[in-house]
């Protein structure tokens, strides 16, 4: 143990990882132990210290980061690895799993197709039921639940349509890598929602995926994603920077429509084509950064005021930057 806490120590790093979701216990970033409000190594050593003082440094936020069913120092390594690579270690809760939920199989898996008994406000998604692995939430599984964390296991690789739409109190969601589908509207009008993450295995995200999520400060989004849909974030008020990946070539119409607190946005070189109201009322709308030349953006074509209002509440309006600027 000893041994453990001389690595740690010597691995003090000043490097910060973006939280990547938060928890649904006061809006606490998940991880940060230090109240800081960012997770460093400071957290990975506090954990480490709960573990062995647990009478002086008291977790106050879930702790079993590597998912073994108790928490000790991995979990702190965990969460330091988390701190280098957080591409790689993604922070999680493992509370409890939630019982009762409904569900129909599909051949010989179970797609959960509502809460049944479960009221619960933490929604942790079991990897089985009754014996059957869960590999999908159907469509409108969830709409207008009051829960407040959604965390689905490993095996799931769908989210269907409406499956999460309008939980007006959900403030944290928790998505295994190994997803490749989340259907359209799956978290429109998750209004208190503040992050998300596109999990790797997704490569489309679809339409109206988080429209009207107002909480919404930020996303990121995945290298993997190839299409973005209409509407797809509209009506976030509070998303304040995106960047588009590489591989998408075409932003849809009304994306980021009324997305009016969107200050930045960084879009690659191989955009062809911005379509109608893309940015429409993005009125605080700073810089628009693309990786392209300057000859590249005005080849683009775009759709009828894809730009309407876009930098009104700025002086002397939004500007594009380019790569030979």
């Amino acid at each position: 143990m000893k041994k453990i806490i001389s690595i740690l120590l010597a691995l003090i790093v000043t490097v910060s990882a973006a939280a990547i979701a938060v928890s649904a216990d006061g809006l606490r970033v998940l991880g940060d132990y230090t109240d800081d409000g960012k997770v460093t190594s400071d957290d990975a050593i506090f954990l480490l210290r709960s573990v062995l003082f647990p009478e002086s440094y008291s977790l106050s936020a879930f702790g079993d980061f590597d998912g073994n069913g108790e928490v000790g120092s991995d979990d702190a390594i965990f969460l330091l690895r988390h701190v280098l690579f957080p591409d790689s270690y993604v922070l999680k809760t493992t509370a409890p799993y939630s019982e009762g939920l409904e569900y129909y199989l599909d051949g010989v898996d179970a797609w959960i197709t509502g809460p049944g008994s479960f009221e619960g406000a933490d929604l942790n998604v079991p990897p089985e039921i009754d014996g059957y692995t869960v590999i999908g939430v159907e469509y409108g599984a969830f709409r207008d639940a009051a829960v407040t964390s959604v965390t689905l296991p490993a095996g799931v690789t769908a989210v269907k349509g409406y499956a999460f739409a309008y939980c007006g109190s959900l403030v944290a969601v928790y998505l295994p890598e190994g997803i490749a589908v989340l259907e359209y509207d799956a978290f429109e009008g998750c209004y208190s929602l503040p992050s998300a993450v596109i999990p790797a295995g997704v490569t489309s995200i679809e339409d109206s995926l988080f429209g009207n999520c107002r909480s919404l400060v930020s996303v990121a989004i995945h290298s993997g994603v190839t299409h973005i849909g209409e509407w797809a974030f509209s009506d976030c008020y509070s998303l304040v920077t995106v960047t588009v990946p590489d591989g998408v070539t075409y932003i849809n119409d009304c994306v980021f429509d009324s997305c009016d607190s969107l200050k930045s946005v960084y879009l690659p070189a191989g955009i062809t084509g911005i379509g109608s109201w893309a940015f429409d009322m993005c009125q605080e709308l700073e810089t628009i950064y693309f990786a392209g030349t300057r000859a590249q953006w005005e080849s683009i074509e775009k759709g009828y005021q894809w730009d309407d209002y876009a930098g009104e509440d700025v002086d002397g309006g939004y500007k594009v930057v380019c790569a030979d600027d």
